[in-house]
């Protein structure tokens, strides 16, 4: 398993080690063998235009997945708006820590073969986001930036460039 995270929030960046180990706990609990998987942490606009590029959705949304693998491995990229991240903590009542969470394990389900457009496939792998979040969210995926810098982000993703 490899993991790389990319950071492209000004505000927050989300924590390689914990990736790393969250990954680990989803795939030995799904026994699943995960090849190399990308996370992002982005804000409103970046999501907006993944979101448009990819799925022809002109609005922003809390996670995107794209499943990059062959049969063998689960592989490819997980983008995690974090700005929605914060206002979901309001509607449901959770740090931003622990959304961050949700929000990764819900890609890694979708890159696993979860969907989630019926509502019968939506509570099954609600149910089982929620399992996973229960058992191995420790609320330190997330860090506050102590800096902000000077010039706007570049990020670079396998997908697409970002600027």
């Amino acid at each position: 398993m490899r993991v790389e995270v990319g950071n492209c929030h000004q505000k927050y960046s989300v924590d390689e080690d914990e990736v790393r180990r969250i990954a680990r706990g989803v795939s030995r609990h799904e026994q699943v063998e995960l090849g190399l998987v990308t996370v992002v942490a982005v804000g409103h606009g970046w999501m907006r235009k993944l979101n448009r590029q990819f799925l022809r959705r002109d609005e922003t949304t809390d996670v995107l997945a794209f499943a990059l693998g062959d049969e063998g491995k689960v592989e490819g990229e997980i983008y995690i708006n974090l700005d929605q991240a914060r206002r979901h903590t309001r509607t449901y009542k959770v740090s931003l820590g622990n959304e961050v969470t949700r929000l990764f394990v819900h890609g890694l389900l979708h890159l696993i073969g979860y969907k989630d457009s019926k509502h019968s496939e939506r509570c099954r792998m609600t149910a089982r986001q929620e399992e996973l979040v229960r058992t191995l969210d420790r609320g330190r995926l997330l860090r506050f930036l102590t800096f902000v810098p000077l010039a706007p982000y570049i990020c670079y993703s396998g997908l697409s460039f970002i600027a």
